[in-house]
């Protein structure tokens, strides 16, 4: 029969744990902790400001997709912060995603529920809800199929900051579109008419989109780390258009670059993986393996051809040959 524990052994065992715990509350990451608590209050900021009836529905969410923006950049600078600080921790992990569910989950929602101008009330409030589940999911699959000890190069699933980058995008847009709603210009104005009748069923209709893409499997790239890598003339002007079409169309150009980032892996799921299929052909190739069939290995190193059954002439053994 088991014996009961006694109070006084749980007692010593609780005095061990004190200085373990002391020594853990020592080394809290002060600095990543706060810059993380940064982006969860530009969240809140976002929110607060698009649901404030007081101010200009165009100022509303030309400020909350600003502090999503501002969000983003604590969401990069936090993780930088850890390790180069070198305190990286499950803490840290877990207070990131709650924070990045109330900036990239809860507050792009409340921005899709403010064009309600062609789309019904009830459908916009499905759509957002839609959206906020799926990042949670996200959220939550990333922190159990993560490996911390190696580095992301692909994602499963679109990130949830660039999900709501790509709705705060249309946001930051909607005073531009003001803009030509308001010119003395006919056909400037007609066709500012034309794209915020756009905008209106595409955000919607977008946003539904994103929700799906973010809890599918479709791989998106990390792209710092495709940054960091070599790349060819073409992706390097690629680049440079975009920060030409950055510079020429401001706030429009936004929009048209997330949706690029977003459409792309879809219709073409090889673009940003060629370099990947280059490296690992090379590498096949210096393990003494052929990139192409019937190519002969590097260095030089060719096998000799395998003798075929016609020219071996099969040898009689010593004592036939005396007696013949």
């Amino acid at each position: 029969m088991r014996k009961p524990r006694r109070l006084g052994s749980i007692s010593k065992k609780r005095r061990r744990l004190r200085p373990e715990l002391r020594r853990k509350m020592r080394q809290f990451p002060v600095l990543p902790t706060v810059i993380t608590m940064s982006n969860g209050v530009c969240g809140l900021l976002a929110i607060a400001v698009v649901t404030d009836a007081d101010r200009d529905p165009i100022d509303r969410l030309f400020h909350a997709g600003l502090l999503i923006f501002l969000g983003m950049v604590f969401d990069v600078a936090d993780g930088h912060a850890a390790r180069l600080m070198k305190q990286t921790s499950r803490f840290g992990t877990e207070l990131d995603s709650l924070c990045d569910l109330v900036t990239f989950g809860a507050a792009p929602a409340f921005i899709v529920m403010q064009f309600n101008q062609l789309v019904p009330q009830r459908l916009l409030f499905g759509i957002a809800a839609s959206y906020f589940v799926a990042a949670a999911l996200r959220l939550a699959r990333f922190n159990v199929e993560k490996d911390f000890q190696a580095k992301t190069v692909f994602f499963q699933g679109l990130p949830t900051p660039l999900a709501a980058g790509t709705i705060a995008s249309f946001a930051i847009s909607v005073p531009s579109l003001q803009q030509l709603v308001t010119s003395e210009i006919a056909a400037t104005k007609e066709l500012g008419h034309q794209l915020q009748w756009l905008s209106m069923v595409v955000v919607p209709a977008l946003s539904a989109g994103l929700a799906w893409l973010m809890v599918s499997r479709v791989k998106y790239p990390h792209l710092a780390r495709q940054l960091e890598r070599r790349r060819s003339f073409t992706h390097l002007a690629e680049l440079l258009l975009a920060g030409i079409v950055v510079i020429t169309f401001h706030e429009f150009a936004l929009p048209v670059l997330f949706c690029y980032y977003v459409i792309v892996p879809l219709v073409h799921p090889d673009r940003f993986r060629g370099l990947r299929k280059r490296k690992d052909s090379s590498r096949e190739a210096i393990d003494g393996a052929p990139a192409i069939d019937g190519a002969p290995a590097i260095d030089g190193a060719t096998e000799a051809p395998a003798p075929s059954e016609d020219r071996i002439e099969p040898q009689e053994p010593p004592d036939q040959r005396r007696q013949s």
